[in-house]
């Protein structure tokens, strides 16, 4: 069985390498409007009603001229427990939105071409869009003739598409109301441990940046500053977790600053400048931690005290 599944191994790499071989001297990238540097990933946001052009830029290193085979189809998540992105054979969710007519293109060898498209999505379109630009060579002098088989073997390969379309802009992003906050100490460490919840209550991702500070006035303090991506339309809770807080607890002050931008990971181009500013929030409050145990260890030390003593006086007495 191991001798019959290696051998369908080196059949398909055979496969690859004897029909495709064209294809690993093609690459495919996006020109513009990408934030990733090697262009093989595009991160956009769209307005519905407006025309977003893309560029794509092809190159062949190879000798001779390569027939290449470009189409849009939708993107999936592998059906596995890790749900990477993967890329579907089908276009229904893509295709009534970008424009694109050149399915078929000749390369010329050593060259490097430029193509722009558009997408177009109608006014009322909203939402987060997943797609893939997939291609493959097409020669037909090596194209795989198998009449037994029950499948066909394509080798491609394939950019990701991933944007957000908006209808109206009008970022809303919250901080609850101060009720909202929760510190409580963490039962297994004993850590501090404060929530503070957001909401993101329109399409596109905002990016938080933040500092805070926890301090006493016996001299603890500690500050970190980090960051945070809060999806669209989802509420969070950053959580703050301070392990080292003094045995004698005490009385905390606890500041929060931060401010939030559109996800920078994403082609901002096509939104208003006006929409691009940062937004400013601070938040401080005071946190009273009681020492519990060091108020029974005292409760508990007078009460043996006193009873010691009673002890003592009896056997005195005698």
């Amino acid at each position: 069985m191991k001798k019959i599944s290696f051998l369908i191994v080196i059949f398909l790499l055979w496969l690859s390498f004897s029909f495709a071989d064209s294809l690993w001297d093609v690459s495919v990238s996006f020109c513009n409007n990408t934030t990733w540097a090697d262009g093989k990933s595009m991160n956009f946001v769209a307005q519905a009603g407006v025309p977003y052009e893309f560029c794509l830029e092809i190159a062949n290193t190879s000798k001779e001229k390569v027939s290449l085979s470009l189409w849009f189809v939708d993107g999936e998540l592998t059906n596995d427990e890790l749900h990477n992105k993967a890329c579907s054979h089908q276009w229904r969710l893509f295709s009534p939105y970008v424009d694109f007519l050149e399915k078929t293109m000749l390369i010329s060898s050593w060259s490097v071409v430029q193509k722009t498209w558009t997408l177009s999505f109608p006014l009322g379109y909203s939402g987060e869009v997943n797609w893939c630009l997939v291609y493959h060579v097409l020669d037909q002098e090596k194209s795989l003739q198998q009449d037994w088989s029950s499948f066909d073997i394509i080798v491609r390969k394939a950019n990701f598409m991933d944007g957000y379309v908006v209808g109206d802009f009008k970022r809303n992003i919250e901080f609850d109301n101060d009720s909202s906050v929760i510190y409580y100490i963490d039962k297994e460490d004993s850590a501090l441990v404060v929530l503070l919840p957001f909401s993101n209550w329109w399409i596109l991702p905002e990016f938080l940046q933040y500092t805070w500070r926890l301090s006493n006035i016996l001299g603890y303090e500690r500050m970190v500053t980090s960051s945070k991506i809060i999806d669209y339309w989802t509420s969070s809770m950053i959580e703050f977790r301070f392990a080292d807080i003094p045995f004698y607890k005490w009385v905390y002050s606890f500041f929060f600053q931060w401010f939030s931008l559109l996800d920078t990971r994403l082609d901002l181009s096509y939104v208003p400048e006006e929409y691009k500013q940062k937004i400013d929030f601070s938040y401080d409050k005071n946190i009273i931690l009681v020492p519990w145990m060091l108020i029974f260890g005292i409760v508990w030390f007078f009460v043996a005290l006193f009873v010691l003593r009673r002890i003592l006086k009896i056997i005195l007495r005698r």
